[in-house]
């Protein structure tokens, strides 16, 4: 299955900004993403486990940046119960 999402919205200074993406799961619970926030690539993976006592997720995302900005990078390790 897959998801593609868009979003237009207005920041505080009244310009406006932009979210395009496309959603992909190739394998049961892994995700990958990729899209454009306000301009700037992005692009992701994550996976979920389910324990059934816990719900274990793992996760990394990419985003360049402006102005000769290094690009950001962010890891999640999730760890829930219901």
């Amino acid at each position: 299955p897959s998801t593609i999402t868009a979003e237009i919205g207005l920041r505080d200074a009244g310009d406006p900004e932009f979210r395009l993406g496309l959603l992909v799961e190739p394998i049961e619970n892994g995700e990958i993403a990729i899209g454009l926030d306000d301009g700037m690539f992005t692009a992701g993976l994550g996976y979920r486990y389910d324990a059934g006592f816990a719900k274990f997720g793992l996760g990394y995302s990419f985003r360049t940046e402006r102005e000769g900005l290094p690009p950001r990078h962010s890891f999640d390790l999730i760890i829930g119960t219901e």
